[in-house]
């Protein structure tokens, strides 16, 4: 009886260490099932981060070359008003020097009228 008592003691503190170890088991791979859930959620962050990134330095650059567009357009639109205000300048002054050819003509054909009429 005594033996028996003492086998069955044995057992059972064997089959104690053993849940003992079955429960530590259980909790490190619940630790590792965390972990592992937990660094695959961070790195779906990581990556979705790295995307948004990558998607505002695209807008960034669709933004610049549109920006850059309208900046050809609105040089060539203000070149081609300084070509017409140029063209206006250009213009009037050649107005003004046939106005002055006209107004010498006709001084100098007055001075030739007026020497026709002493002669």
């Amino acid at each position: 009886r005594e033996l028996a008592k003492g086998v069955r003691d044995a057992v059972n503190e064997r089959l104690r260490a053993a849940e003992a170890k079955l429960d530590a088991l259980a909790e490190e791979d619940l630790t590792v099932d965390f972990i592992t859930r937990w660094s695959e959620e961070i790195s779906a962050v990581g990556i979705q981060s790295l995307r948004t990134q990558r998607h505002a330095q695209e807008l960034a650059i669709k933004i610049n070359d549109k920006l850059n567009d309208e900046a050809v357009k609105y040089r060539e639109i203000a070149q081609s008003a300084f070509a017409d205000v140029e063209a206006d300048r250009a213009a009037d002054e050649a107005l003004r020097k046939v106005q002055e050819m006209k107004e010498r003509e006709a001084k100098r054909e007055r001075a030739l009228e007026a020497r026709k009429k002493r002669e």
